[in-house]
């Protein structure tokens, strides 16, 4: 309940409907910033990975383990494996894509400023290429990585949609967080690990 401005700046924002009393409008409570305890993220398979070099290797690499077992017993072990493998390649060699992005345009400025005091100069013209290409496919892996998150999948994307699609998310995330539960007592629960139990 808030433009994007809002949301942006207040993704945890919570809204408390009060009791309208004799009124035939109800009050409305909005608390900004509340506490957002959460628990582990699961596993999430993002189609940017695929355009890294090393992913197809280190994907092969984590599904020819030998697991001894039954076939279905070795599948799912070996899921698991590549699971594992992939959560730390993420985190060691793939890296924070917007991160990335802004060390490869920092690059490619520096690049493009050496070009322009020597404009003829075969190796920093053949720098500033690869830097350029570098770029252009971290721009590709942002924008893999904001149309998967967001599900707008039906839109053509381009530079120009990246802020929509992160706006996309944001809202999304909004809507989709569960700040309290009732209990079956009426009353509200505020708490993570209580309500946790009510819907195992």
């Amino acid at each position: 309940m808030g433009n994007q401005a809002f949301i942006s700046a207040h993704p945890h924002s919570v809204v408390e409907y009060l009791p309208p009393g004799i009124s035939d409008h109800s009050p409305l409570k909005v608390i900004r910033d509340p506490p957002t305890p959460t628990g582990p993220k699961p596993f999430k398979y993002f189609e940017a990975w695929e355009s890294h070099p090393s992913f197809i290797s280190t994907v092969y690499d984590a599904w020819k383990v030998n697991i001894s077992g039954s076939p279905l017993f070795r599948f799912v072990k070996k899921l698991a494996n590549v699971k594992r493998v992939l959560k730390c390649w993420k985190k060691e060699v793939f890296g924070p894509i917007h991160h990335n992005l802004s060390i490869c345009k920092k690059a490619l400025e520096d690049a493009q400023f050496l070009l322009h005091q020597n404009p003829r100069d075969p190796i920093r013209i053949a720098e500033e290429k690869v830097m350029c290409s570098n770029y252009y496919a971290l721009l590709s892996q942002e924008e893999k990585f904001a149309r998967q998150k967001s599900r707008k999948l039906r839109l053509e994307a381009g530079n120009s949609n990246t802020k929509f699609f992160y706006n996309s998310i944001k809202t999304r995330s909004v809507i989709n967080s569960i700040s309290r539960l009732r209990r079956p007592d009426g009353t509200l629960c505020s708490d993570p690990d209580e309500a946790s139990s009510f819907v195992r």
